[in-house]
């Protein structure tokens, strides 16, 4: 079985967003980035739950483009599940600092990746939710709804459980912002 959190502390993202995201132009548009937001701001609005226990959310399409040479692969958590194994993390934040929006996978192993050939496009529709989270005795969430965050895909060369992971920048996708309303 494998597991997955995303840890700001793995996934430290440099990526420039260019003049184009600050003028507010489509991901086709923006600089090489190869897995891309719809926009550059969310809003997160009530789901359920009372009190401590509310929980937020908004969806997001997200486009992840090949632009390599060879096929690669993206994980999903089981061989019928419709979207990649993806992680939401802080973008431009200290580390330790979590994002609500995170999820916790527990996966079967198997060899039913997404395989995106060279120069191909993969669009997917992501509902992320959250806290996700929460200190066991107080109830308190983890990680912070609101801010700067960034999503991250499990990205390889090869399929299955192999270790093959591709390149960093291919799994980060470019950073967007989130409001709670």
């Amino acid at each position: 079985m494998r597991f997955y959190r995303w840890d700001v502390t793995v996934f430290v993202a440099t990526m420039a967003v260019g003049a184009a995201c600050e003028a507010g132009l489509g991901p086709e548009e923006r600089s090489g980035e190869s897995l891309q937001t719809d926009r550059l701001s969310y809003t997160s609005r009530y789901v359920e739950g009372q009190g401590t226990y509310q929980r937020y959310g908004f969806e997001v399409i997200v486009r992840f483009t090949n632009r390599t040479d060879g096929t690669l692969y993206l994980g999903r958590c089981y061989p019928d599940t419709p979207t990649p194994i993806y992680g939401v993390i802080p973008a431009d934040t200290p580390t330790g600092v979590e994002s609500a929006y995170n999820g916790v996978w527990a996966c079967g192993g198997h060899d039913k990746d997404f395989a995106v050939p060279a120069g191909a496009l993969r669009v997917d529709t992501l509902q992320l939710s959250g806290p996700n989270a929460r200190d066991g005795r107080s109830g308190q969430p983890f990680g912070q709804l609101e801010g700067r965050f960034r999503i991250v895909y499990d990205v390889r060369t090869c399929p299955g459980d192999s270790y093959c992971p591709a390149d960093r920048s291919l799994s980060v996708s470019n950073a967007f912002d989130v409001q709670i309303r």
